[in-house]
């Protein structure tokens, strides 16, 4: 009996040890940033004097013209970005905060560097934060880029949110990449535009204008009102897709289970696809190829009906189109049951049918293994 007791403490001793081991790695790994977190509105600040602290203002900050320059890099860790666009010809940037200190030096940095046409800023912790706590501090990159800057502008970030001001850059081309930060903006006006983040959200509050937009994420949320493009290609894992007007010539969104909801996609080309999250996909016009493994898709036609092709496995499928629309629809199902609102003649083959409303017109095919499918009168 004394021996499993022994063998059960060093079992828990090693498992504490490993716990400490790792956690000390990712500290190394992300430059221990724990200290960035902190409120300092919840903080006695004659306390932290009276400990031997220090308090101190960041300082640091970078002028240059845009000239030649066919990049801008920003890279930040677990400081947030924020990033505004003005009338200005040069690229200003500089940290703001505070910051307590027992010594002379910094928690972090700022570093300029050029390399022939490239403009690169990064943020540099101090390397003695790693296993220690004598430092404090809360700041903000403030990026200030002139609107009629036409390149490339980049910006890595870990944990730190990055947040833009009005985009109006019409000819650039904007990457945003973060890890657990999230992304948010009022407006994107740029001719490329790359949105991605692992657990952090997106968020366009306006309006989204380009000609080519990717986005995706892993487990956060994708919230845009308005998307403006010519191509769209959307993607997530267990995150949830909300979009509001979307109007581009193609459309690609695909959902592992997060759900997927547009108010109107106004295009050529509509591709959806999930495994068991839900789709709801108002007023769209277009061809529409939309599948999912066992989520329920809603559909709503917002005028006359193209071609599409709509499936799912164990889901159930609802279609709304209006009642006056001339159309032919095409299911198929193995144990599911077919319900339509629409009066027609149903003509069969095997475990196909078909069905021609208004007179019909271009085919949209139903197709499920053991879901229902239902055909309904738009609610006006």
């Amino acid at each position: 009996m004394m021996k499993i007791k022994y063998v059960l403490l060093i079992l828990v001793t090693i498992l504490v040890f490993s716990l400490i081991a790792t956690y000390a790695i990712i500290a190394a790994a992300n430059g221990f940033e724990f200290w960035h977190t902190m409120n300092f509105s919840q903080m006695n600040e004659n306390r932290l004097i009276s400990q031997g602290y220090e308090k101190k203002t960041f300082d640091v900050s970078y002028t240059n013209e845009t000239g030649s320059i066919i990049e801008l890099t920003i890279d930040s860790s677990s400081t947030d970005v924020e990033v505004e666009f003005n009338d200005s010809s040069e690229f200003k940037v500089f940290l703001q905060g505070i910051y307590y200190m027992k010594d002379d030096r910094k928690p972090l940095d700022l570093i300029e560097s050029k390399e022939n046409d490239k403009l690169s800023y990064e943020l540099v912790y101090d390397e003695n934060r790693i296993f220690s706590f004598s430092s404090i501090y809360d700041a903000t990159l403030i990026v200030m880029i002139p609107s009629t800057y036409e390149k490339r502008i980049t910006i890595h970030n870990s944990s730190g949110n990055i947040v833009f001001q009005n985009d109006n850059s019409s000819n650039s081309n904007i990457t945003l990449i973060t890890t657990s930060g999230n992304i948010k903006t009022a407006n994107m006006n740029s001719k490329d535009i790359t949105l991605g983040t692992s657990s952090g959200n997106i968020r366009i509050e306006g309006s989204l204008a380009t000609e080519t937009f990717k986005g995706y994420t892993t487990s956060g949320n994708v919230n845009i009102n308005m998307i403006d493009a010519d191509s769209v290609r959307l993607s997530a894992s267990s995150g949830e897709i909300d979009l509001g007007e979307i109007s581009s010539r193609e459309v690609n969104i695909e959902s592992t289970s997060g759900n997927i909801d547009t108010a109107s996609v106004n295009g050529e080309h509509l591709t959806v696809e999930t495994s068991s999250g839900t789709v709801d996909l108002n007023n769209i016009t277009g061809y529409a190829d939309i599948r999912s493994t066992s989520g329920n898709i809603n559909v709503q036609y917002q005028s006359e009906v193209k071609k599409g092709e709509i499936s799912s496995s164990s889901g159930r499928i609802i279609v709304e189109i209006e009642e006056n629309q001339p159309f032919t629809y095409a299911f198929s199902t193995s144990s599911g049951s077919f319900d339509s609102e629409f009066e027609s003649q149903l003509t069969a083959s095997d475990q196909n049918y078909k069905g021609e409303v208004n007179g019909g017109g271009e085919v949209l095919t139903l197709q499920t293994s053991s879901g229902n499918l239902k055909l309904r009168k738009m609610s006006r």
